[in-house]
């Protein structure tokens, strides 16, 4: 095996099977046709002439109501497949997005699971009556019907209460809603508050970092007693913040952090002081606790002139790293676009992005493989002699016969303007033999098989590799 191979980075699980967008897509145009019949005026009325197979609106609810529940257990058997339980988006159908429009779309990227709100002021409008809100059942039932799992956020506090965040009224609440969402199987973790470094802090004042880690610790008591199976996770202020938090002593099953970049979007920068790179962050971040950490909101814009592509190579860098270095779950931010705001990766319209198509490539490739730390090398003795190993990312997944390796150059604004190319000679374990080796460039979609390349032992050896600022995943089976 060729010497002087140096290791560079490295860092997680889940089912993979060969379902393919097209099957969500046919599901996805029935599911809109017999609506759209169910709901037409032709099938308003009985008696008016109508297709055979819909002659009358009974027919047409009954058709309509035997395709959602046979679409329901093919998608819950199918959709977690494709999907990773690692990835998860943000939604708003709080803010009166339409499930039925939107939901269908998101299993077929990838995604796991979706994170919404759930005020606590909307299950609580009146001291001590507590009610879930119809909008809310109807989003969590289409949820559940196409196989995702739901973060349910209680983003603040409760204006109704002189403190809107009173301790034993918010964690009655809380425990009420837990052993209300027995009946709703989606819902699988409840977070406690978004970002308590604002409104919290405002409320609360100078203390309010202990007296977060209270309520906190409150409420997953009175969560688990309620419903000892659900999720609670709990923090999301800044690294320092929450590091000190910590210290304080939570209870939680999950930490929860919201890694968005510094104002200028490399996706491998973070804004959590006192660390500003993704790698420093993280790797600090288990130093202080190794429960499982949730990024519950991270992404970028196509606001303010940031390209689709821009859009799309920072998510695809981001997401990659995040996968490469374990975090358990991760929430890109935001699934579609609104009135104000552009971090959608489909637009207002549902139209996709380009960053749609990227993430769905990424997760297509590596759903269902483990990350292998420090297991891709690039070997400098047979690669460019300006090759940048300070700002090179590579990272390996496994699973069975099947590994993948992703590598780029990062640390630099995601642009076409910042396009750099070196050759390098990359190597990363998959056991022999190898029968075939493609590369997929995710931001371009552009697959290929890859010709120069050879197998010393357990390892793959690619004897020269484009690396670009675009990830590129070299998939050996």
């Amino acid at each position: 095996m060729p010497a002087s191979d140096l290791p560079v980075l490295g860092a997680a699980r889940e089912n993979r099977c060969p379902v393919r967008p097209f099957f969500f897509k046919g599901l996805l145009f029935l599911w809109k046709y017999l609506q759209s019949m169910n709901k037409s005026p032709m099938c308003m009325e009985i008696g008016l002439s109508q297709p055979a197979f819909l002659n009358t609106s009974l027919k047409a609810k009954s058709i309509m109501n035997t395709f959602q529940k046979l679409s329901a257990a093919l998608l819950i058997c199918v959709a977690p497949a494709f999907a990773d339980d690692r990835l998860g988006v943000v939604t708003h159908f709080d803010q009166g997005w339409n499930p039925a429009k939107v939901i269908p779309l998101i299993p077929a990227a990838g995604f796991g699971w979706i994170r919404d709100d759930l005020n606590w002021e909307q299950f609580e409008p009146v001291r001590g009556q507590y009610v879930l809100p119809q909008s809310f059942i109807d989003w969590v039932t289409t949820a559940e019907q196409f196989g995702l799992k739901v973060d349910l956020c209680i983003a603040k506090g409760n204006n109704i209460y002189a403190n809107p965040y009173d301790l034993s009224k918010f964690s009655k609440a809380v425990a009420w809603l837990a052993a209300q969402s027995k009946a709703f199987p989606a819902v699988q973790a409840i977070e406690i508050l978004n970002e308590p470094n604002k409104d919290y802090r405002r409320v609360e004042g100078p203390q309010w970092k202990r007296k977060y880690v209270n309520l906190l610790n409150s409420a997953y008591a009175a969560i688990r007693l309620a419903y000892p199976q659900m999720t609670v996770l709990g923090l999301g202020a800044k690294a320092g913040d929450d590091f000190t938090m910590m210290s304080f002593g939570v209870n939680a099953d999950g930490l929860t952090a919201h890694p968005y970049p510094v104002a200028l979007p490399v996706p491998e920068s973070v804004d959590e002081p006192p660390f500003f790179t993704f790698a420093d962050f993280n790797d600090a971040w288990v130093q202080h606790d190794i429960r499982p950490r949730w990024d519950t909101a991270w992404g970028c814009s196509t606001d303010f002139g940031i390209s689709q592509y821009s859009q799309s190579l920072f998510i695809g860098r981001r997401l990659c790293q995040s996968m490469g270095m374990g975090v358990s779950h991760t929430f890109i931010y935001d699934f579609k676009d609104g009135p104000n705001q552009m971090f959608g990766i489909v637009d207002a319209a549902l139209n996709q992005k380009q960053s749609y198509k990227v993430v769905q490539r990424v997760m297509s490739s590596l759903s269902g493989l483990a990350p292998v730390g420090g297991d891709l090398y690039v070997n400098p003795e047979y690669s460019d002699s300006d090759f940048d190993y300070a700002n090179f990312y590579g990272f390996s997944f496994q699973n069975g016969e099947t590994s993948v390796a992703v590598a780029w150059t990062g640390n630099s604004y995601p642009s076409q303007a910042f396009f750099t190319s070196h050759k390098g000679r990359l190597s990363f374990t998959h056991p022999a033999p190898t029968h075939s080796l493609t590369e997929l460039n995710p931001i371009t979609g552009e697959t290929h098989t890859v010709s120069g390349w050879e197998q010393y032992g357990d390892r793959v050896v690619i004897y020269s590799a484009d690396v670009t600022n675009e990830p590129v995943l070299y998939i050996a089976k």
